[in-house]
């Protein structure tokens, strides 16, 4: 900005005219003389002038130039359902993608090459898959009716 060397100026720009405050009562007084001298500023209006005022209008009216707003909003739907109409015509929504459409040669290229442990480990969560699920347990009829009469059964399953 033009702030710069402001701190520096030793002149403020402003001057009085020569002999200013010499004259300065002299002008006063003659001032305060020609106040006494004539008491009216010599302007008058005319007597009963702001009863009898009348303010007259044009009789003509200029008309006012209006710009139709319907072309605008005809235009603007116009505009919209061209666009909409070359949106749906470039066959974005008719790609079928499914899994079905991938061949085997690419799911294994991108698990190899794409995809990292941490990817994988969102996929297998702790609380899917547990150690229990993967043990056989050889149950005969006798234990499971035994299971089955007992009275804390549904504490078992919680359990």
């Amino acid at each position: 900005m033009k702030n710069k060397g402001l701190h520096t100026i030793k002149n403020t720009g402003f001057k009085t005219p020569q002999n200013y405050f010499e004259a300065f009562e002299i002008n006063i007084q003659t001032t305060a003389r020609l106040k006494k001298e004539v008491p009216q500023s010599g302007f008058k209006t005319p007597d009963h002038y702001f009863e009898t005022f009348k303010v007259i209008s044009p009789t003509l009216k200029k008309e006012t130039k209006v710009l139709p707003l319907y072309k605008k909003v005809i235009l603007s739907f116009g505009s919209i359902a061209a666009a909409l109409l070359v949106f749906f015509s470039l066959n974005l929504f008719k790609k079928d993608l499914n899994f079905n459409a991938l061949s085997t040669a690419t799911l294994d290229s991108y698990l190899l090459e794409e995809a990292n442990s941490s990817e994988l480990s969102h996929l297998f969560s702790n609380s899917e898959l547990t150690e229990s699920q993967f043990i056989d347990y050889d149950l005969n009829i006798d234990t499971i009716d035994s299971l089955l009469d007992n009275e804390d059964f549904d504490e078992l399953i919680l359990d």
